[in-house]
């Protein structure tokens, strides 16, 4: 599929932001917990449990804005690119509102999230937290 190469940037961008939440932990025990509540959280705001349209516009455009949301939006478009036509019956419109409604196509304001922006902000985030991550670990280490 042509949209598998984007994956790798998100799984990056997202094990980067766990190392670096990780460099502060001491214990395997405190490890578990904060991947637990950062799991919950983070499925919250990535719209995984919650579809983003059944918020409230100003939360859902902040919501948007974030990375893991966007991370989401990567994730959802291969998965529904075939079906939603099915569903739909090829109505546009509905299709369109499908695709807001549960986050295909996400929009900050009335702006919408092109797919080379989230690409960009995933790789952002992946050099970024990289980065972090190694200069605390090799504080630690020192």
């Amino acid at each position: 599929m042509a949209q598998t190469h984007r994956q790798p940037t998100r799984c990056a961008a997202f094990t980067a932001l766990a190392a670096f939440g990780a460099s502060f932990l001491r214990t395997a025990g405190a490890y578990s917990a904060f991947a637990t509540v950062l799991g919950t959280i983070l499925g919250f705001i990535a719209g995984a449990y919650i579809p983003v349209g059944s918020l409230p516009g100003p939360v859902a455009s902040t919501i948007n804005a974030l990375p893991f949301a966007q991370g989401a939006m990567l994730l959802r478009r291969p998965f529904t690119h075939d079906t939603l036509d099915a569903v739909t019956g090829g109505n546009a419109t509905t299709a369109e509102s499908l695709r807001t409604f549960y986050g295909i196509d996400l929009y900050v304001g009335s702006a919408m999230v092109p797919v080379w922006l989230a690409v960009a902000v995933l790789a952002a985030v992946a050099v970024g937290f990289t980065a972090l991550s190694a200069g605390r670990i090799r504080a630690l280490l020192r």
